[in-house]
């Protein structure tokens, strides 16, 4: 069958708009991802203290993963909060001023109508273990050795605050707000500071 010359300018439009229209899905793919970004300063260490901190979170935790976290803490079963931390899904990355990153596997936002925010993030490891240098506050904390790490930002409306963590805390589940966290927040040294919110990377 002999094609006509119209045939033929009507295959060429149609694969060059194929490829157009290839180029735009892959400029979208290859697009960075909007998401949350935290920075601090390490303070009150004895290993960690001075280290640039940086969180990026790509989405919240959904209320089944949430559900999951405190459901793994009855009866105060550390283990079975380590394995579901472990199990759960990568949904940021937390950077020290080590060449690698730690997996986020959990994270919440609750903001007040005065527009406060606390953040609650956890990681299945301890920080500074790709170095060898594993983070210790500036105090023997008394608390259990968790096999992960639970961070507890607090900002103001401004977008700055502090952050404490479970190196130097009890973790434990704050019912009222469906989530675990660092159950005597208000007693335990602040570790991070000053935390700033990045409102540019917001979603």
């Amino acid at each position: 069958m002999v094609r006509t010359s119209g045939g033929r300018i009507a295959v060429a439009c149609a694969c060059v708009f194929g490829l157009v229209l290839a180029g735009r899905i892959d400029a979208r793919a290859q697009a960075p991802a909007k998401h949350e970004t935290f920075t601090a300063k390490a303070v009150n260490m004895s290993v960690g203290a001075g280290q640039d901190f940086k969180i990026d979170v790509f989405r919240w935790s959904s209320d089944e993963e949430r559900a999951a976290l405190i459901a793994a803490l009855k009866d105060n079963n550390e283990k079975a909060l380590a394995e579901t931390i472990q199990k759960a899904a990568s949904i940021g990355t937390i950077w020290t001023n080590e060449s690698l990153g730690y997996t986020v596997r959990y994270a919440y936002r609750d903001t007040t109508p005065n527009g406060s925010e606390r953040v609650i993030l956890a990681t299945d490891g301890h920080l500074g273990s790709w170095s060898g240098q594993v983070w210790k506050p500036l105090h023997g904390s008394a608390n259990a050795d968790y096999p992960f790490t639970v961070i507890e930002l607090r900002l103001g409306r401004a977008g700055t605050g502090e952050g404490k963590m479970s190196i130097a805390g009890k973790v434990g589940a704050d019912e009222a707000a469906k989530t675990i966290a660092l159950t005597d927040y208000d007693t335990s040294p602040t570790l991070l500071r000053p935390v700033k919110h990045d409102s540019a990377n917001q979603k």
